[in-house]
């Protein structure tokens, strides 16, 4: 006689995102798993065929669920759309401290073939969508390094998260890397 499972697949991405938010691919053990999914370690291997491939659902699941970048794509293309970019760095990032995906890329070394493409296919695909926003500003200076730079600026806040006070004013570092940008 089977047993009926007592968690969807989503329940678990859910819980394991934080997990590995914190601390990582490499440093999160199945024991971990279990504990933070409330599943055995039979039962995920029963929905995952192992640690790696519920890491990459993880970052899948991330991407479509919070890895927001659409309103990089809203009309019309420009400052508007990258300041809000960056303001979801501040804002909708605080509960975790960050960036899954800026976490993850700490680890690239660690990380199996197809998540090292997973972030790096995230990672074209945000910066493709900035370097549009910003050639759509026509600004004096290089659209490509301007692009890097909102790039960088990003990972930073998501880093910034992790000692920041949870009472500390959000949209700041945004509100003032955009004045200047404006004037490149």
């Amino acid at each position: 006689m089977t047993r009926s499972k007592n968690f969807t697949r989503e329940e678990v991405l859910e819980k394991a995102v934080p997990l590995f938010w914190k601390k990582g691919f490499a440093e999160t053990s199945v024991h971990d798993l279990e504990i933070a999914t409330g599943v055995n370690k039979s039962g995920l291997y029963s929905e995952f065929a192992s640690k790696e491939d519920l890491y990459l659902a993880t970052l899948s699941h991330y991407l479509t669920e919070r890895g927001r970048t659409d309103w990089l794509s809203d009309r019309p293309l420009g400052w508007r759309n990258i300041e809000r970019y960056l303001n979801h760095a501040e804002y909708y990032t605080r509960d975790l401290r960050g960036c899954l995906m800026v976490y993850a890329i700490r680890e690239i070394p660690l990380l199996s073939k197809q998540a090292q493409k997973i972030l790096a296919d995230y990672h074209a695909e945000v910066r493709a969508r900035i370097l549009e926003n910003v050639v759509a500003e026509k600004p004096k200076g290089d659209a490509s390094k301007i692009a890097d730079m909102i790039m960088l600026l990003f990972s930073g806040i998501a880093i910034m998260q992790n000692i920041r006070k949870r009472n500390d004013e959000p949209g700041a570092t945004a509100k003032d890397f955009m004045n200047v940008l404006k004037k490149l």
